[in-house]
């Protein structure tokens, strides 16, 4: 019985050493796919989408960030932002919303912004 109690107790142990071990870990993975632009100042202008971009895009990061609930999009961003992006595209979150991901681009060659939808919504359906 004291010998499984030791066990017991030095297993929490390693175990709660591990986890403080973790709390110094990076909230953020970023895997370079591309040359970076100009680093731009935390909340710069991004155009976001969750898929594909709709229009021609360079690809200069994947990014990854462990975030709290709320926080997760403003994280995403201003990392984006860090690298100078000017686009956020396939923006989605992993592991029940602990993470999200994105892609980081810049526009390419030619390629402007697009302007956000302004066309009216349709009227609904008669007898509504």
């Amino acid at each position: 019985m004291r010998i499984t109690l030791m066990r017991t107790v030095g297993a929490i142990a390693v175990i709660s050493l591990l986890a403080l071990a973790g709390c110094g870990a990076p909230k953020y993975e970023i895997t370079h796919v591309g040359p970076a632009g100009p680093p731009q100042p935390p909340g710069c202008p991004l155009q976001v989408t969750p898929g594909p971009p709709p229009m021609p895009v360079e690809d200069i990061a994947i990014i990854k960030v462990r975030c709290a609930r709320g926080q997760c999009q403003a994280q995403l961003n201003d990392r984006a932002c860090e690298m100078g992006a000017q686009v956020l595209h396939s923006v989605h979150s992993l592991r029940g919303g602990a993470y999200h991901q994105g892609t980081a681009a810049l526009f390419a060659q030619g390629a402007q912004a697009q302007p956000p939808n302004t066309a009216p919504a349709p009227p609904p359906p008669a007898g509504y």
